[in-house]
């Protein structure tokens, strides 16, 4: 993980899985992609706050 920029929903295809959960990036609210992305940022694999988990 270089880049320490944080996902945005334009860095994803509409289909793509998350890198961090198991949802599709599009299903992601604005919470889910702030979490998300954070854990991206940090390197990290755990934990799920998506409103669909």
């Amino acid at each position: 993980m270089d880049d320490p920029t944080p996902s945005t929903a334009s860095d994803h295809t509409p289909d793509e899985l998350c890198p961090v959960c198991p949802h599709p990036w599009e299903d992601h609210d604005a919470i889910d992609r702030r979490f998300c992305s954070a854990k991206i940022a940090g390197g990290s694999s755990q934990g799920c706050v998506c409103a669909k988990g």
